[in-house]
C-alpha cells in the first residue's frame, strides 16, 4: 500500500517548523526582500536549504501520484493560533475591520515575500494541495502583492521553461504533458522524474560531480521574478556550492 501523502519524508520535512540543536536558525540563501516594510519571508525550518540552485525534490517529479489527487481532497486545516490561543489573522487585509483567518498549513509561514520565485509557490502547493492561491496572498504585503490571477501567470509563462508542469490546472497540464513526456527518456518516464531535464542537480547523491542542468534565460515582465538578476545569481550560486551539505540533505532537497 502506497505511504499517505502527508506521512512522505519530503512532506514531513518541509513542514516542520521545529528548530534543531545546531540546526540552521536562517535560510542558506537569503530570500529577497520587497521595497515595503516585512516584505520578505519568515524563516521556516524544514525549508531551510531551498533555493533555485536547490529545489525541492518535489519541482522534479514529473505527474502527480494517486496520493496527492487524494490528498488533494482532504479537508482544509483549522485556523491557526495565536499563543493566546486567539485565532491568526492576515497581518495586511484588505478591510482592516473584517481580516481573514489564516488557516493552519504547517508548510506555509506566517509572512510570505513577494520576491519569492515561481519554483517556491509550486513546491508549496504541491507538497500541499489544499493550499489556494489565496492563502499565499493572506500572508504578503498588501500594495505589492500580485492577484492570484497574476501569480498563476506568472507561473504558467516560467514553468515550460523548467520542462514543469502544473499538477493544479488540468486544462494547462493536457497541454504541456504531451511536450514535456516526448523529452523524457524511459528511465525518467520509469522513474516518474524530469531529473536531467529541469534545472538543477542532475544526480544529488554525487552533488556537482553527477552534473547540472543549468538555468535557462527567461524573459519577462514581471520586475518581481528575479530571472534576470545575474548578480543575484552568481552570489547566490557561490554560496551553495560553499555550503556543507550533508548526503542526507542533497538526497531529499536537491535541484
Amino acid at each position: 500500500m502506497a505511504t499517505p501523502w502527508d506521512q512522505r519524508p519530503d512532506y514531513i520535512e518541509a513542514t516542520d517548523t521545529s528548530l534543531k540543536p545546531n540546526g540552521p536558525t536562517s535560510y542558506l540563501i537569503p530570500r529577497l526582500a520587497g521595497r515595503l516594510p516585512g516584505d520578505v519571508t519568515d524563516f521556516h525550518p524544514g525549508q531551510a536549504t531551498w533555493s533555485r540552485y536547490n529545489m525541492p525534490d518535489i519541482i522534479y517529479m514529473f505527474e502527480p501520484p494517486d496520493e496527492w489527487i487524494r490528498y488533494r481532497n482532504e479537508p482544509r486545516p483549522d485556523p491557526k493560533k495565536n499563543p493566546d490561543g486567539t485565532e491568526m489573522v492576515e497581518k495586511w487585509p484588505d478591510n482592516p475591520e473584517n481580516p481573514n483567518i489564516l488557516l493552519d498549513f504547517k508548510i506555509l509561514p506566517d509572512q510570505i515575500g513577494t520576491m519569492e520565485e515561481w519554483w517556491y509557490f509550486e513546491a508549496i502547493r504541491r507538497l500541499d494541495p489544499r493550499i489556494r492561491y489565496v492563502d499565499i496572498a493572506m500572508r504578503q504585503v498588501k500594495g505589492t502583492r500580485p492577484s492570484s490571477g497574476a501569480l498563476s501567470e506568472r507561473l504558467c509563462h516560467i514553468r515550460p521553461s523548467y520542462d514543469v508542469i502544473s499538477w493544479q490546472d488540468r486544462r494547462r497540464n493536457r497541454r504541456d504533458h504531451q511536450r514535456v513526456l516526448e523529452k523524457l527518456t524511459d528511465a525518467q518516464k520509469a522513474a516518474n522524474t524530469t531529473r536531467g531535464l529541469t534545472p538543477g542537480l542532475i544526480n544529488p547523491e554525487q552533488g556537482e560531480a553527477g552534473g547540472r542542468i543549468e538555468l535557462p534565460h527567461v524573459r519577462t515582465k514581471l520586475p518581481h521574478a528575479l530571472v534576470e538578476n545575474k548578480a543575484y545569481q552568481s552570489s547566490s550560486l557561490q554560496i551553495f556550492r560553499a555550503a556543507p551539505f550533508r548526503t542526507s540533505a542533497l538526497s531529499t532537497q536537491s535541484g
